[in-house]
């Protein structure tokens, strides 16, 4: 439903009885685009394959334009089923999307699979958590289905795994981790970074839900459940720490496994 400007566009078009080809060359967000393919006519009208190269294309994620470079996307259309097949780098990692639509409903459905691989933390934080050095990377894969303009169809179930990174600057759990650390007897360095969070989730309804959010440190164990309502922006969560064995801590037994609880919003979470 949105319109892109090409600049300096210039191509080519050939007819071969129902088939139009087409070679269009331009630019787009000032890098290179570079669209060719094939459309049908006469019997054949609606029936097409396209492959679009973008050098950039900005989209927007979480209220953040993220940019995807070296776009590459094949769609294609048979019988009133849109075939899509895109993948991209974005934040130095590799982002690839896959799926159909059928249009011959109204709304149109879509399912898919969507993954990322190896986003690299640092340049995920620079956007979402600005102010937070971290390291490490995030892969993960979620397959969907849904209705076209309608976030509350949106169903579907993935996995997500964050190596090596710095919990201050993972979403939500960022707050959770200064109160962390005043538990512990004395600094302990790396006591923030998870050598890896996993979790699987499901989506449905509006509402993002884990019950499995697992990080391990040198200083703790991390489990998380609960939810995020991604329409109204707000989350409900509940997370324990175990500590791990560490010498020193007082209150024991008590101080050895504490229970947190969240409410707010995905960027301002509230965590007593």
């Amino acid at each position: 439903g949105k319109d892109y400007l090409i600049s300096r566009p210039k191509g080519d078009l050939s007819l071969k009885g129902a088939q139009l080809g087409l070679k269009i060359t331009g630019t787009v967000f000032d890098y290179p685009l570079d669209v060719t393919g094939q459309v049908g006519l006469g019997p054949d009208v609606g029936h097409y394959e396209v492959l679009v190269k973008a050098g950039k294309f900005p989209y927007d994620i979480f209220g953040h334009a993220l940019p995807f470079m070296g776009l590459e996307a094949k769609v294609g259309a048979k019988d009133e089923i849109v075939h899509f097949d895109a993948d991209a780098t974005v934040l130095k990692g590799k982002v690839t999307m896959a799926g159909t639509v059928d249009i011959h409903r109204e709304p149109a459905t879509y399912q898919g699979e969507l993954r990322v691989d190896a986003v690299n933390f640092t340049e995920f934080a620079k956007v979402y958590s600005p102010g937070n050095e971290t390291e490490g990377d995030v892969t993960g894969h979620l397959k969907f289905t849904g209705v076209m303009d309608d976030w509350q169809k949106l169903k579907g179930g993935g996995v997500g795994i964050i190596v090596n990174a710095n919990l201050y600057a993972v979403p939500i759990l960022g707050p959770l981790t200064p109160l962390l650390g005043a538990f512990l007897p004395t600094p302990i360095k790396g006591y923030n970074v998870a050598k890896e969070a996993n979790c699987t989730f499901q989506v449905a309804d509006g509402f993002i839900v884990t019950e499995d959010f697992e990080a391990l440190t040198s200083a703790f164990r991390l489990v998380l459940n609960g939810k995020v309502d991604f329409l109204n922006d707000r989350i409900d969560f509940n997370a324990q720490a175990r500590m791990r064995g560490l010498p020193g801590l007082v209150l024991r037994p008590f101080s050895e496994l504490v229970e947190y609880q969240a409410a707010g919003s995905v960027g301002d979470p509230k965590w007593s």
